[in-house]
């Protein structure tokens, strides 16, 4: 019975040490993945369509870079609003770039850069 406890008791100590890899982001943790911190950027909510998301034109994130102030041009059903307001909610993990379906393919995980084929000598030379 003791050595059952303590082999459970192992067992909840390695679970608490474990820390599961994010799989979404808050608005700066993306921000910060892309070029100029994402100025012009196209950045929308997840449960947005592609006609909806803000033009990212100024941002002052925090030493840290997952805290900080955000803001934009607030694009709605296709319509611009055409003045620069503070982007709400930016701590939330909800946010994506436009035309991305999960943060993961691109602010978290940025895609390595495909290789280059080796070049086939399709020339003879005679």
């Amino acid at each position: 019975m003791i050595v059952a406890l303590q082999k459970v008791s192992s067992v909840i100590s390695a679970s608490k040490t474990f820390q599961p890899l994010r799989s979404q982001a808050n608005l700066f943790e993306i921000l910060r993945n892309l070029p100029a911190y994402g100025i012009g950027e196209r950045i929308r909510r997840t449960g947005w369509g592609d006609d909806c998301f803000w033009t990212v034109s100024k941002v002052r994130p925090k030493t840290d870079g997952r805290h900080g102030k955000a803001w934009g041009e607030l694009t709605w059903q296709g319509a611009p609003t055409g003045k620069e307001a503070k982007i709400p909610g930016p701590l939330k993990t909800i946010w994506v770039p436009l035309g991305e379906s999960s943060v993961r393919s691109r602010a978290l995980w940025p895609s390595v850069p495909p290789k280059q084929a080796p070049a086939s000598d399709t020339a003879t030379t005679e």
